[in-house]
């Protein structure tokens, strides 16, 4: 997710492309997939067989920016 985020930034400054609606999608999914990875690591140390759960969020949040 953290790649998206860099990737993404780097795309929009080479292409100068500015801000519009899919971007705005993109952010949005990204932000799912961050949304759960926090929740993930906190429980690396507790429950991490329910992080498990947590990480396939965050990787079909990655696989719908990939498809957006």
């Amino acid at each position: 997710m953290v790649n998206y985020c860099k990737t993404t930034i780097s795309e929009m400054d080479v292409l100068a492309l500015a801000p519009d609606k899919h971007c705005l999608d993109t952010a949005l999914r990204i932000k799912q997939g961050v949304d759960a990875l926090a929740p993930g690591y906190a429980k690396l140390s507790s429950d991490p067989a329910s992080a498990a759960s947590d990480a396939d969020a965050a990787r079909k949040a990655e696989r719908r920016v990939e498809k957006a």
